[in-house]
């Protein structure tokens, strides 16, 4: 209840449309072949928005550093539909987890789904002894939509120097 009251308010209206709507968010398997579709779907993501981030074979080479409980994943369907319409990978890493990717279809826009899908992973991970969640950095230059996102989430932002 305390992570929810302290959430922005157009982000949790957002969320509570995902809540009633036709969403069913599940936590995905871990086996490269389980999400290798997610990883895909942000890769061309990427290419079309026309930003950078670490290549998509880092997450399975974190898997095999860090072994079994270091990732994980959720994914939004909509009722009906066979395709996924958003997802979200994190790395977890003791009792810290970091947001790694996420990835939403036009279809999973329009129905909030990452909003819904950015609160059950906080919510299952939390019960699982997570006790900080990394979003990661706060562009509000070129990628303002996004820094908005999270600041909506009502976490701390934090200065740090550069660590990649």
């Amino acid at each position: 209840a305390e992570l929810r009251a302290r959430l922005d308010g157009k982000w949790r209206n957002t969320l509570a449309k995902s809540e009633r709507g036709d969403l069913e968010i599940s936590r995905g398997g871990v086996k490269p072949a389980q999400y290798r579709w997610l990883l895909e779907a942000e890769a061309r993501q990427r290419a079309r928005r026309r930003y950078r981030g670490l290549p998509p074979d880092f997450v399975e080479a974190w898997q095999r550093a860090k072994g079994k409980g270091s990732l994980a994943v959720w994914r939004a369907d909509l009722r009906g539909v066979r395709e996924p319409a958003a997802g979200v990978l994190v790395l977890i890493h003791g009792a810290r987890a970091t947001y790694h990717i996420g990835w939403t279809g036009e279809a999973g826009r329009t129905a909030g789904a990452h909003n819904g899908l950015l609160w059950r992973a906080m919510s299952e991970l939390k019960v699982e002894g997570v006790r900080a969640f990394d979003l990661g950095g706060v562009n509000t230059q070129s990628g303002a939509g996004v820094a908005r996102f999270k600041l909506g989430v009502g976490g701390e932002v934090r200065l740090r120097p550069g660590a990649y």
